[in-house]
């Protein structure tokens, strides 16, 4: 990917992203971050550091966009070498800006702010306690887990310049008091519309119905509900109604569904592709079990769906249903019922049902839910103004 460059750059500012969590090419740092901060400023470059890249010659070359491994950063002892290497690197680099996109990555973000004045940049997806709490199955090692990430996080937020968050959640909980935040901005997971270059269709009368999901699976995520919703419908219904298709990392249970042919699993595609697939298929699925963390989490899935025009058929709490509904996008129902799965399915045949979703939901990212608009905060801390004049955020008690 060559971006446009202007001849007289004058002072290069470096902006070092921490990888101790993701690699290069993650969704939201790169495709998100990483290539509109190329685009919008002619005067940064973006310099990774973190584990090492995996096949990274298959990944996209960037201008002003460079890859340096500290290492596997598996274990304490790797992790430890990964900091020794950092610093030297920073010493190096002189960057103006660090960004730490997980709880873990304050520390070694504030260790280069003290070394080279560089600004911290925190870039936070997750309530980390209730993640630790709620995947451990609420053990108390899980909650202590939490507890520590919670406490890390109420002691080191307060030296980033920025703090940038996903959802609603974690906006009220950065700007209390407590965390001493000097500035605290959303930057949610809506879709790139910039990458979209093909709509859904409606399926057909006698059509399959084509259900899709993207993203990781493990327990909580509903794929193993809906594969088996999707199985029972089809006996219901005497022939293949409905097929299950997944875009993802494979693990064990992506395994264990593909053997039972509970789904076709398609392999895990790049943000980009992922695109180019959606509009291949008629139905969105992101049934997101009920735990806390997914009650706050805004999953970048369905607004892919919708910016591609796919009807989302989602669970029924939380953000997850709140933005959905709003722009009346899709169906949200309680992802343990398989009767309003089936009742889903139903109405999603109709061809009218399917294209006014479909059409609510394209205009919905089209206008509010995509990263034109989100964007501009994150992009604007980057403004040479506002590197001594920042505005302080509303703190709460």
């Amino acid at each position: 990917m060559k971006l446009d460059v202007a001849e007289d750059r004058g002072t290069v500012r470096k902006i070092l992203f921490l990888g101790f969590s993701h690699g290069p090419y993650d969704d939201r740092l790169y495709y998100r971050q990483v290539v509109r901060l190329l685009q919008h400023y002619d005067d940064i470059e973006c310099v990774y550091a973190g584990r090492n890249p995996v096949d990274a010659d298959a990944e996209p070359t960037i201008e002003r966009y460079r890859v340096i491994g500290l290492g596997p950063l598996r274990t304490r002892r790797e992790r430890l070498v990964g900091y020794l290497r950092l610093l030297r690197l920073s010493a190096k680099e002189r960057p103006a800006y660090i960004q730490a996109s997980d709880v873990l990555e304050l520390m070694p973000a504030l260790m280069v702010r003290l070394l080279c004045g560089a600004r911290v940049i925190y870039d936070s997806h997750e309530d980390w306690f209730n993640s630790e709490y709620e995947y451990s199955g609420r053990t108390a090692r899980g909650f202590l887990r939490g507890l520590r990430l919670r406490a890390l996080e109420v002691v080191l937020t307060r030296f980033a310049t920025y703090v940038f968050c996903t959802d609603d959640y974690l906006l009220q909980l950065y700007r209390k008091r407590v965390f001493g935040a000097n500035r605290v901005d959303l930057l949610r997971n809506f879709s790139n519309v910039s990458l979209v270059h093909g709509h859904a269709t409606p399926p057909g009368t006698d059509d399959t119905l084509k259900l899709v999901y993207v993203g990781g699976v493990d327990e909580y995520r509903g794929v193993a509900e809906c594969a088996h919703y999707v199985r029972r419908y089809n006996a219901q219904s005497g022939g293949e109604a409905a097929s299950f298709d997944v875009y993802g990392p494979h693990n064990a249970l992506v395994d264990d569904l593909a053997h039972k042919k509970l789904i076709e699993y398609r392999g895990f595609v790049s943000h980009p592709e992922i695109m180019e697939v959606l509009p291949r298929y008629h139905v969105g699925i992101c049934l997101l079990q009920r735990i806390a963390k997914f009650e706050r989490n805004l999953p970048t899935k369905n607004f892919e769906y919708m910016s591609v025009g796919l009807p989302v058929l989602t669970s029924d709490f939380g953000n997850i249903a709140r933005y959905v509904r709003t722009a009346e996008a899709g169906l949200c129902i309680d992802p343990a019922n398989y009767e309003s799965f089936r009742r889903c399915l139903t109405l999603l045949k109709d061809r009218s049902a399917w294209l006014r979703y479909s059409t609510n939901g394209t205009r919905a990212t089209q206008s509010y839910y995509n990263l034109d608009t989100e964007i501009q905060p994150y992009l604007a801390a980057f403004q040479k103004e506002h590197r001594e004049q920042l505005r302080p955020s509303t703190c709460e008690g």
